[in-house]
């Protein structure tokens, strides 16, 4: 049976109606924000795998290695979001960091044909959010799907690996898997190759976060290395 995956999830009041909303769009795995991996055992009631996840900003390499130090054993999943070319280029090269977050068109001008196939040879998966879609308007709404577009004809191009993530804070922000892949059908970006976003490079994300985790003894712990 096919996996689908959504690996940006916000812990809000109506929490437990996401996961149920979620189990009903058949989902098999979640990654949550800002909730620590101690904190999940009050979600396993759930017949979804729940990852714990934090979003990290930071465009200065120094600040983002003592950033990464307070923050790798606490949870499953880190993503970086940076502006700043040299620290985005340093961040694809780090192992401990699993994939590179492209929220809005702030930093989407740091993605190069070169960063991308650096992507794909460190097999670091490039977030694509669809929030911007539902809730941006007039000329916001044509920067971003114009620079979206630019974006996507390079992952393309490299062949990078990439997810599609919603964002949600609410269960009004949840959309079914193959919804979220027709979004990015707007920015010209083929089903055949979409839907890659919410299943195999997803999934390829998660199986090698856990080979990270098998590396040591204590399944807690994460591979912890400095470029």
């Amino acid at each position: 049976m096919q996996e689908y995956f959504d690996l940006h999830i916000h812990s809000k009041k109506d929490f437990l109606e996401m996961i149920a909303l979620l189990e009903k769009f058949k989902y098999s795995s979640i990654a949550v924000i800002n909730i620590q991996r101690n904190e999940l055992n009050q979600l396993n009631n759930s017949s979804l795998k729940i990852y714990s996840r934090i979003n990290l900003k930071s465009n200065n390499i120094n600040e983002l290695k003592q950033l990464l130090s307070r923050n790798i054993n606490k949870y499953d999943l880190i993503s970086i979001r940076s502006e700043d070319k040299s620290t985005f280029n340093w961040a694809i090269q780090d192992s401990r960091i699993d994939l590179l977050t492209f929220k809005d068109e702030s930093n989407y001008s740091i993605f190069t044909y070169e960063a991308a196939k650096l992507c794909a040879k460190n097999e670091k998966p490039i977030e694509l959010i669809i929030s911007p879609f539902l809730y941006y308007t007039g000329q916001r709404r044509s920067k971003f799907m114009r620079l979206l577009s630019k974006l996507i004809k390079i992952l393309i191009k490299s062949k990078a690996p990439f997810i599609i993530s919603s964002n949600a804070h609410s269960k009004w922000d949840l959309r079914a898997p193959k919804d979220m892949v027709r979004i990015l059908n707007l920015v010209e970006l083929p089903y055949e190759n979409s839907i890659h976003g919410v299943t195999t490079y997803a999934l390829n994300l998660i199986k090698n976060y856990e080979q990270k985790k098998e590396k040591f003894n204590n399944p807690d712990l994460l591979v912890i290395d400095e470029i």
